[in-house]
C-alpha cells in the first residue's frame, strides 16, 4: 500500500514513517520546504509542499496518488496559538481542507484519511473520563483550528462524498528525544532535571493530564491501518480517543520524574495561567479498544523510564 504521511519530520510523524517502512509499506513523506531534512527517516520518499498552498499540495497528491493518508502535519504548541491564531487556522484548518480536497479529486483508490486531531478539542469538561460522546468545547485557537478541521472532514467530506476519514484524538504525548522542546512539559522537566539545574520553573501543579508514551501513540495509527486492511472496517466519519485512561497532576508528575532521575533541585511554581487553561484532560479509550483492538502498552513509569533513557543518550549522559 502506498502511504502519505504529512508532518513526516515531526515528533510522531517521523516515528510513524519508521514503523511503516519496517512493515514494508511504500511510504511518502510530505514536508515543508523549510523542514529540517536531517529528521527525515531513512527509507521514505519525500515530496516538499506547503499545506497552506493548495497548488503545491495538489501537485504532491497527483504525483504520489496515496491509498492511505496520515495527516499529522500541523502547528501544535497551544501557548503559541494565542499569539498567532490566524496562522494556526490557515495551517491546521486550511491545510487540512487543501489536502482532503486534493485527495478527493486525485485519489481514486483512497482507502483511509486518518486525521490527527487532539484531546484539546474537549476543553473544560465536568464528567470524567472523557469519551467521544462528550460534547467538544474547544477554547483555544489551536483546539478550534483542529475541531474546525474535524467538522469539515466528518460533517462535510464524509457525509457528502463518503470520504474515508478516521479522526484520532490523542491525549498528551511524551517521548521526544529531540533538542529544544520548551513547549512540552514532560520533556522540559526531564531535560532540566538531567542537566542538574538548581531551580525549575513550572506552571500550575494542580493541572491534570492523561500522559501517553510515543510508541502507544504511533501504535494507534498502525491499528487503524490494520483495521482498514482487514476489510471489515466500516466506521468512517467517527472520532476515537487514544490515551491511557488515567490522569496525573503536574505536581505528582514532577515528583515521579524527580524520583526517577535523582534530581535534588527546587521547583518554583509560577501563578500565571494562560487564557482558557484546561484543568483536566483525562480520557476513555474503550471505543478505540473495541474498534481497533488498541490499548496502551506503557504505563506512566515505564514510559518515563524509556524517555529518560533516550534523553540521556541525546545529552551524552
Amino acid at each position: 500500500m502506498r502511504i502519505l504521511v504529512t508532518g513526516a519530520t515531526g515528533f510522531i510523524g517521523s516515528r510513524l514513517c519508521e514503523r511503516l517502512v519496517e512493515e514494508g509499506y511504500d511510504v511518502w513523506g510530505l514536508v515543508r520546504f523549510t523542514s529540517n531534512k536531517r529528521r527525515i527517516p531513512d527509507g521514505i520518499k519525500v515530496f516538499s509542499a506547503d499545506l497552506t498552498d493548495p497548488f503545491s499540495v495538489a501537485e504532491a497528491v497527483k504525483f504520489i496518488r496515496p491509498q492511505a493518508v496520515f495527516h499529522l502535519g500541523a502547528i501544535t504548541p497551544v501557548s503559541e496559538s494565542f499569539r498567532q491564531p490566524k496562522l494556526y487556522m490557515e495551517t491546521n484548518y486550511g491545510g487540512t481542507i487543501n489536502l482532503a480536497e486534493a485527495c478527493r479529486k486525485y485519489c481514486e483508490d483512497l482507502r483511509l484519511f486518518a486525521f490527527a486531531s487532539t484531546s484539546e478539542v474537549y476543553g473544560n469538561q465536568i464528567h470524567f473520563p472523557v469519551s467521544e460522546y462528550n460534547t467538544p468545547k474547544p477554547n483555544t485557537p489551536y483546539s478550534i483550528s483542529k475541531y474546525a478541521a474535524e467538522l469539515y472532514l466528518r460533517n462535510y467530506m464524509h457525509e457528502a462524498y463518503k470520504f474515508p476519514v478516521v479522526v484520532a484524538r490523542p491525549f498528551n504525548t511524551y517521548g521526544r528525544a529531540l533538542v529544544n522542546q520548551p513547549h512540552f512539559v514532560v520533556e522540559k522537566i526531564i531535560v532540566n532535571m538531567l542537566k542538574g539545574v538548581e531551580k525549575l520553573s513550572l506552571g500550575n501543579p494542580k493541572i491534570e493530564r492523561d500522559f501517553m508514551f510515543r510508541e502507544d501513540h504511533v501504535n494507534a495509527y498502525l491499528s487503524i491501518l490494520q483495521a482498514i486492511e482487514s476489510g471489515n472496517f466500516n466506521s468512517f466519519g467517527e472520532a476515537y480517543n487514544f490515551c491511557t485512561g488515567s490522569c496525573i497532576s503536574i505536581g505528582t508528575l514532577v515528583e515521579t520524574i524527580k524520583s526517577l532521575t535523582g534530581w535534588d533541585g527546587e521547583v518554583v511554581w509560577y501563578t500565571h495561567v494562560r487564557p482558557c487553561d484546561i484543568a483536566c484532560l483525562w480520557g476513555d479509550y474503550s471505543k478505540a479498544k473495541n474498534t481497533f483492538n488498541w490499548q496502551p502498552k506503557y504505563d506512566l513509569t515505564s514510559g518515563l523510564k524509556q524517555a529518560i533513557k533516550e534523553w540521556k543518550e541525546v545529552l551524552g549522559l
